[in-house]
């Protein structure tokens, strides 16, 4: 594993790049629940389209309307703002709205939030999960013109349930705030999370950067990496800095990147546990390797032979875990044979240096 931490200072504004989650919405009123809609903020230049809001109905977990959002986040307040669509949400007990990432390829749950109690979701994209509920709904005697809304200070891991405490709405006994669909919420201020991440191929690896301009209880940030977009499986594991309000760039590299598309995405967790997920980034690997080099079986359970094209020689051999530990190094021109009958059942990845040029190739140890 490769990891490298740079510090630099920085004024920082109310919230930057943040995670797109709901911060406001109308479901019921004393004339029937008129002008209802749901709101979500996020950083500047954010396109929506990549997003879709999933209802669901309480009483048998299953939704009721799917549809994708449009439009680009504008700037209304240190380069953070605020959608609002209009949308017909059911008034009974314990039902739910869903903010899913949905970019065509990869589908992801960004929050299942609840009114009037929870639920558990059946099908749809947040099929098992439990809502986190509101903790404060509207009636049949709410006055028109409130909502339910996001405030207070909400740290990442709140994002995905957010303390009830942060939200304030009318109920039987109180008006509450006055409705602003399409406005950031005065009251809500949003720590500032991600301002980057992205990866490339750098020869037969694959390189991840990440910047954050704040962090806030952050224990650490678990790399997760997966073939299909769903199944992620965690690949390393690196310490947060705590609390800080300095910018931090981080980079870790993949040794065993797989040919084609690698998904890849941030799991941070805080020092009480909880966790929250970061969104996915897609990154294409060209195996430029096999011209050059035959390794063969493969699978393989004892011997493994080398073979390079025409004169070409290796100079050197080492072999990466999938955790990216260096676990072997050979330094031999007539390295042919290596024998990995001790070498656990798992994923390898072996970087050759033949004639100058580093290559890598993918063995799988039965």
């Amino acid at each position: 594993m490769y990891f490298r931490v740079f510090t630099y200072l920085l004024l920082l504004p109310l919230f930057s790049n943040a995670q797109v989650f709901i911060s406001e919405f109308h479901y019921d009123d004393k004339n029937g629940g008129v002008n209802e809609f749901v709101e979500v903020t996020g950083p500047e230049g954010t396109d929506l389209s990549d997003y879709r809001l999933v209802l669901y109905d309480g009483d048998d977990g299953m939704s009721y309307a799917d549809f994708t959002l449009s439009g680009i986040i504008p700037d209304e307040r240190n380069s953070s703002g605020a959608v609002a669509f209009t949308t017909t949400l059911q008034n009974g007990l314990s039902d739910g709205i869903a903010l899913v990432f949905d970019n065509g390829t990869v589908e992801q749950l960004v929050e299942l939030l609840s009114y009037e109690g929870t639920f558990t979701a059946v099908g749809g994209p947040a099929d098992g999960v439990l809502s986190s509920n509101a903790g404060s709904e509207s009636s049949a005697i709410t006055e028109p013109g409130t909502s339910i809304q996001r405030i207070g200070t909400c740290t990442e891991n709140e994002i995905m349930n957010c303390p009830a405490g942060l939200f304030f709405i009318g109920n039987n006994t109180n008006a509450g705030p006055m409705e602003s669909p399409g406005m950031l919420n005065s009251d809500l201020v949003l720590p500032i999370e991600l301002s980057y991440f992205r990866g490339k191929q750098v020869n037969q690896t694959i390189e991840l950067h990440w910047e954050t301009l704040s962090e806030q209880n952050n224990s650490s940030v678990v790399v997760e990496r997966s073939f299909d977009g769903k199944n992620f499986k965690e690949l390393a594991t690196i310490d947060g800095a705590g609390n800080s309000l300095v910018v931090l760039q981080y980079f870790w590299i993949d040794q065993l990147p797989n040919t084609g598309t690698n998904y890849y995405r941030l799991r941070q967790i805080d020092f009480d546990g909880s966790e929250h997920l970061h969104p996915i980034i897609a990154v294409d690997f060209n195996d430029k390797s096999s011209a050059t080099i035959q390794i063969f079986p493969n699978p393989v359970s004892d011997l493994l032979f080398l073979s390079t094209t025409g004169e070409m020689s290796i100079s050197r051999l080492q072999v990466f875990d999938e955790s990216g530990k260096l676990i072997a190094n050979y330094d031999d021109a007539l390295l042919s044979t290596i024998d990995v009958s001790v070498w656990e059942t798992g994923v390898y990845s072996l970087q050759l240096t033949i004639d100058g040029k580093v290559v890598s190739q993918r063995v799988i140890k039965e």
